[in-house]
């Protein structure tokens, strides 16, 4: 007699990523210029949106999927009241400002695809551009 056991979704899952995504928000201030952020999603992403809040001293964000990537040149850098929407696998996001008290919104389209089960994304491990 065979049994079924259920496994879920894998990191290469294509049907995972092609239905809407289960929402994620977030939305707060990084308190303190050059601290990075770090956001782990419980399962992993098709895509994520950020906004820099309006603020009235040139405010940036910068964006990353390592630590390594903000503390080097692998980022994606937001002006002040920018929105960026990045479809996108991963289950952990960096922020870091240039100025203290940056408000800052988030929303991640989760797949079912469980964080455990998602590779780490690292320069080591052969993702390149990344850090």
């Amino acid at each position: 007699m065979t049994l079924f056991q259920y496994k879920s979704s894998g990191a290469n899952s294509v049907g995972a990523y092609q239905m809407s995504g289960i929402p994620w928000f977030t939305s707060s201030v990084l308190a303190l210029s050059g601290v990075i952020e770090q956001f782990d999603f419980p399962y992993a992403t098709r895509a994520i949106t950020v906004h820099n809040g309006n603020h009235s001293n040139s405010h940036e964000l910068f964006v990353g999927v390592t630590e390594n990537g903000l503390l080097g040149s692998n980022y994606f850098h937001l002006h002040e009241g920018e929105t960026l929407r990045m479809e996108i696998r991963t289950k952990v996001l960096f922020l870091k400002t240039n100025k203290n008290d940056t408000n800052y919104s988030i929303l991640a389209e989760l797949t079912t695809v469980p964080s455990d089960s998602f590779p780490i994304i690292t320069a080591s491990a052969g993702f390149q551009g990344v850090g």
